[in-house]
C-alpha cells in the first residue's frame, strides 16, 4: 500500500533538495562551461592555421572518445597525484564542462558556415 505521508515526508527532505539544488547549479555551470569551450573549439578547428586545428581536433577526439566516468575519475583522483587538489563539486564542474565542450563544436561551426548566395534570398512564389 503506497504511504503518501512518508513519500512527502521524504521529497521535502533538506537531504534532497541540497542535492537537487548542487545537481542543477552543475549542470547548469557545465552547460555554460560547454558552451564556451565548444565555441573557442569550433572556431579553432575551422581556422585555416593548422596550430590551432590541430589540438581543438585533439580535444573533440580525447572527450568525445572517453566515457563521462572515466574522466571524472581522472580528474578527482589522477590531479592530486600531480599536486592539483580539487574538493568534489569542483572536480565534477570541470568534468562535466570539459566533457560537454566537444558536443557543441560541430553544430556551432555548421552554424557559423556562410549561406550561399543562391539560398540567402526567398524564391520567388511560382505561378
Amino acid at each position: 500500500m503506497w504511504d503518501w505521508a512518508s513519500f512527502l515526508h521524504y521529497i521535502h527532505s533538506p537531504y534532497l533538495l541540497t542535492g537537487a539544488a548542487i545537481s542543477l547549479g552543475l549542470s547548469v555551470g557545465a552547460m555554460l562551461i560547454g558552451l564556451v569551450l565548444g565555441l573557442i573549439a569550433a572556431m579553432m578547428r575551422m581556422s585555416e592555421r593548422r596550430w590551432l586545428r590541430l589540438p581543438a581536433s585533439g580535444y573533440v577526439w580525447l572527450f568525445r572518445g572517453t566515457p563521462v566516468l572515466v574522466q571524472l575519475i581522472i580528474i578527482y583522483t589522477g590531479l592530486p597525484q600531480l599536486g592539483i587538489q580539487l574538493g568534489v563539486v569542483a572536480s565534477a564542474l570541470i568534468g562535466l564542462g570539459l566533457n560537454e565542450g566537444p558536443i557543441s563544436p560541430r553544430s556551432s561551426a555548421r552554424g557559423s558556415w556562410p549561406c550561399p548566395r543562391a539560398r540567402s534570398r526567398p524564391r520567388a512564389p511560382s505561378a
